[in-house]
């Protein structure tokens, strides 16, 4: 089982990760790790403290990191060429443009209905609660070796493009606890505003669920501890539970 836990950062992706890894004896590969180890990004952003990953190195390196680096198949080439170039043309283009745009008006405007709207009209009808079936699709694309990869766990905010996985756990923080987290981390104020905006528009629910469609479920991590969301997310590996995206909205936070 291959499982992405994604989110904006400071939503407890690392330290949930761990203790999730160590609870079921999986491998942790850890993104921001791999791309500082591997050298996987081209350059740096001074304006907003940010490393510019090589998204296809990064894709390659978690193939080989998983085992699937043999694997030949023709959805991983599709989802390159036409999922990831959609999202990028939809969220890097369109978003961060309307991002900068002059109010938070225009920004839930012009944002708002592509993402958040888009999301909850196509899955409320859509995503039904899982089931162990439906995360075990993914055994039909690759061969996967049981006894060396029987669970693999990629955490990181970037974790959701990787095509393949069985689940997808997107973690959710209300933007004003998430300001805080972020803030003792000693970011600037344009790089917690970013995020802050990111997580109340629900980018990184609305990216993973463009990939992985009914995989993606989405966890508050607001009020509740680590051990409390380990307990969610093995109560959805066991299909006991579902958390399907839609049922989140931070969108107040943007005003208005």
């Amino acid at each position: 089982m291959i499982i992405l836990l994604t989110g904006t950062p400071g939503t407890g992706k690392t330290t949930i990760s761990h203790l999730l890894a160590e609870k079921l004896g999986c491998p942790l590969v850890d993104i921001n790790h791999l791309v500082d180890e591997k050298h996987l990004y081209t350059g740096l952003d001074p304006e907003k403290d940010y490393k510019i990953v090589d998204m296809d190195a990064l894709e390659g390196e978690l193939f080989k990191v998983v085992g699937l680096q043999n694997a030949v198949d023709l959805k991983k080439d599709s989802l390159k060429d036409s999922t990831k170039s959609s999202i990028k043309a939809s969220t890097k283009d369109s978003i961060k443009s309307s991002i900068k745009a002059s109010t938070k008006d225009s920004i839930k405007s012009s944002i708002k209905a592509s993402t958040k709207d888009s999301i909850k009209s196509s899955t409320k009808d859509s995503i039904k609660s899982s089931t162990k079936d439906s995360r075990n699709d993914s055994s039909k694309d690759f061969s996967i070796n049981p006894t060396k990869n029987s669970c693999i766990i990629i955490e990181g905010h970037l974790s959701h493009y990787f095509p393949q996985a069985d689940l997808v756990v997107v973690f959710r923080t209300e933007p004003t606890t998430l300001s805080e987290r972020l803030r003792k981390r000693g970011w600037k104020e344009t790089k917690i505003r970013e995020n802050l905006e990111a997580e109340a528009l629900d980018i990184c629910t609305w990216e993973a669920h463009q990939i992985h469609q009914e995989k993606v479920h989405e966890v508050e991590t607001t009020t509740i501890t680590p051990k409390e969301v380990i307990d969610v997310i093995l109560d959805i590996i066991d299909a006991k539970k579902s958390f399907p995206v839609g049922n989140i909205d931070f969108s107040g936070y943007l005003g208005g």
